[in-house]
């Protein structure tokens, strides 16, 4: 693990490295379909973007249209229950 990465404190570091080194095929393509299903007419671009990392790190997005920041909640939301 690269406890070094540059502007991360090392809690953040660490949980970021293991989220990575879960992340296999399934949740690369779950991100590329996120890509492809493209933004939502009522969602802004760092809600779409922020809905394919979500896929990413396995964290299943939501039905509803969501801004950056309602996104945002919910993957800390999300993610610190693991």
């Amino acid at each position: 693990m690269d406890k070094n990465l540059e502007g991360w404190q090392p809690i953040e570091s660490e949980i970021l490295e293991a989220a990575i080194d879960r992340m296999g095929w399934p949740e690369i393509r779950a991100f590329q379909h996120e890509l492809r299903r493209g933004q939502g007419i009522r969602e802004d671009a760092g809600g779409f973007m922020l809905r394919a990392i979500k896929a990413l790190f396995g964290i299943h997005p939501s039905e509803g249209i969501e801004t950056y920041q309602e996104a945002c909640r919910r993957m800390v939301e999300a993610y610190g229950k693991d």
